[in-house]
């Protein structure tokens, strides 16, 4: 009976000690990475409240023998990106000119990267435009 009492309460001690060692790794595991998430939060706050400054670049300004060229339509041809991107209105009526606005539209309808809700935005677009310049 006092060996069986003795042994069950070994068998307690060896269990308790089973079950605490991984409690235990836990509870250290999460103290380090509240620590260093605390750190990591405490540095962003500092980084916060420095005033932003801007890496220093050399320029000059000034006037220039010939005139300034600036892109302003773009015309893509490389793989299956085929696009036109004009960024001015005098290169408007060289493309009107050459599609009509019913094209214009099929494009636009079969276009999956134009939203749904945007597709007959563009069309009336089109439209008041084909409207405005016939």
């Amino acid at each position: 009976m006092k060996k069986e009492k003795h042994r069950i309460k070994k068998l307690l001690i060896v269990l308790g000690l089973l079950l605490a060692v991984p409690a235990v790794g836990v509870i250290v595991l999460t103290a380090v990475s509240m620590h260093r998430s605390n750190r990591l939060v405490r540095q962003a706050a500092e980084h916060a409240r420095e005033p932003y400054t801007a890496p220093a670049m050399d320029f000059t300004v000034g006037d220039s023998a010939e005139p300034l060229k600036i892109d302003t339509c773009e015309i893509s041809q490389s793989g299956s990106l085929r696009s036109i991107q004009i960024y001015d209105a005098a290169y408007l009526d060289r493309y009107f000119d050459s599609v009509t606005p019913a094209e214009i539209k099929r494009v636009i309808r079969e276009n999956d990267g134009i939203g749904e809700r945007f597709k007959p935005l563009l069309e009336r677009y089109v439209d008041m435009v084909s409207e405005k310049y016939p």
